[in-house]
């Protein structure tokens, strides 16, 4: 979700849920269950965009299955823990 909060400042708001599901084809290894929230805040006027986001913003430890047959015999990818992004925009 986006939401305004006033003229200026808003906020946003994301989660996602992953289902526990098999890592490869002969379902070996079994990955979790995860939930994984963002979330983030940001303030703009007619020149000037700010924006922080925070990715996982829960640190939670998860894992993506193997997608494809390209990429070898690859049983799960480590997603990485929580990042903060700033980004600004001047509009000339």
């Amino acid at each position: 979700g986006i939401y305004r909060l006033t003229d200026h400042w808003g906020a946003t708001f994301k989660g996602n849920y992953l289902s526990s599901t098999c890592s490869g084809r002969i379902c070996l290894v079994r990955l979790p269950s995860t939930l994984v929230f963002d979330a983030g805040v940001f303030w703009s006027n007619p020149r000037l965009d700010l924006k922080l986001d925070i990715s996982n913003i829960t640190d939670e430890k998860y894992f993506r299955a193997r997608n494809g047959d390209t990429l070898g015999d690859v049983l799960a990818q480590t997603m990485p823990g929580r990042q903060l992004q700033l980004s600004a925009r001047y509009k000339f």
